[in-house]
């Protein structure tokens, strides 16, 4: 009889988590017999459109709606229905009431048991998860969390949750070692690395962008292109500072960022402020992102943490190297030198990691040919999951 799996999630917006989720959820479908539900508690999201047809999609009830909106946000729009909702949630955290309300959603949803429910962001995904009736239930962590902590506000809610939890996954042993050391965790925390869809990758880095994108790009000095959303964790305002550095000095290069995200509007003004909008560009959201990768000459993480850097993994398959600051995972990925660079995460390190790439291009050329025979292989990793839905994870 086949197994019936129920995947949890807040929301399907634009990031790495969700793309993260489609390609173990196509990789599921294609390589497994499971009957897969996939729960998105707030349902919305660009993301959505690419979960595989095979899956089953529910939608979390009324009062969930808000559980991805940030307190601040729902202030800020003066919707008072939704002000409500998100201080009753958060009455409820904090009371520790939260599990009779979750069990009681539960029940509007009529959310059935399942062999195996997996929360596959780590917070309030873990709390609902930890309150159901299946029959394993896993935690699944994609964040540094000595770093940041998500549930720093409600710890003895979260560590009396994880008591129900039977298995926690993380995406690389650095967010592993953090979470079990910070929720004080008696049973190893397992490492499960993220799906990727290679052959998907390569074909898409292979499709053509419009000719307006093409023009940001026709400048021929250095291009730095990243991906990712617009927000704190990734360090976009410390790589404009570099940037700014960096054209005082004389080294000309063009850095160009995909992606879209609530510092957006801080982030224009900043690089207004430093007058180099003909150099920094925010091009925003693309549907297909691996296009531009070959348009550039390097990739660049500039994030403050990390569980595992999905997008690395990524950019390291279209063969463009890689700078990136030492967050969680990347010793991992980049653990052969000849794919990129691996800085200490402070703005200093990362100015000199990109002064030498464009003093010294020739260093990338040798990157790019080694990447050539560049593999990333998935046959492990879906072993690892088929053997912690059987319960023969060791």
């Amino acid at each position: 009889m086949s197994k019936k799996i129920l995947f949890v999630t807040d929301e399907m917006t634009l990031g790495g988590v969700s793309r993260v989720l489609n390609n173990l959820l196509q990789e599921l479908v294609k390589q497994t017999s499971y009957e897969i539900d996939l729960l998105v508690l707030h349902k919305h999201g660009e993301m959505l459109k690419d979960v595989p047809s095979g899956v089953n999609i529910i939608e979390g009830s009324k009062f969930f709606r808000v559980i991805d909106l940030p307190l601040s946000q729902i202030i800020k729009s003066k919707n008072i229905s939704l002000l409500i909702n998100k201080l009753y949630l958060l009455c409820l955290m904090k009371t520790g009431w939260i599990g009779r309300k979750i069990k009681s959603e539960r029940k509007k949803m009529k959310l059935s048991s399942y062999d195996v429910e997996i929360a596959f962001k780590e917070g309030f995904c873990t709390i609902f998860v930890a309150n159901g009736s299946s029959r394993k239930k896993v935690n699944w962590i994609h964040l540094d969390y000595k770093k940041q902590n998500f549930s720093s506000n409600h710890m003895p809610l979260m560590k009396k949750m994880l008591e129900l939890i039977d298995v926690n996954v993380a995406v690389s042993k650095v967010a592993a070692q953090s979470y079990q050391e910070v929720f004080d965790l008696k049973e190893d925390v397992k490492v499960i690395h993220n799906i990727i869809q290679s052959d998907l990758i390569k074909e898409k880095s292979a499709q053509s962008v419009n000719p307006d994108d093409l023009r940001l790009f026709e400048n021929k000095d250095l291009t730095f292109i990243s991906v990712g959303r617009l927000v704190e964790q990734k360090g976009y305002d410390r790589l404009i500072k570099i940037h700014r550095r960096l054209i005082d000095e004389g080294f000309k290069h063009n850095i160009m960022i995909i992606g879209n995200g609530e510092d957006e509007q801080t982030l224009k003004t900043e690089i207004k402020k430093n007058n180099c909008q003909e150099t920094f560009k925010l091009i925003g959201y693309r549907e297909n992102p691996f296009a531009y990768f070959k348009l550039a000459d390097c990739f660049l993480l500039p994030s403050r943490y990390e569980g595992l850097p999905t997008v690395v993994f990524e950019s390291l398959i279209c063969q463009i190297p890689v700078i990136a600051t030492k967050v969680a995972g990347i010793e991992e990925q980049l653990k052969d030198s000849s794919y990129g660079l691996v800085v200490n995460n402070d703005e200093s390190d990362f100015y000199e990691a990109m002064k030498t790439i464009i003093m010294h291009p020739e260093k990338l050329e040798k990157m790019k040919d080694k990447l050539k025979d560049y593999h990333y292989q998935n046959e492990m990793i879906i072993t690892q999951i088929s053997k912690l839905v059987e319960g023969d994870l060791c």
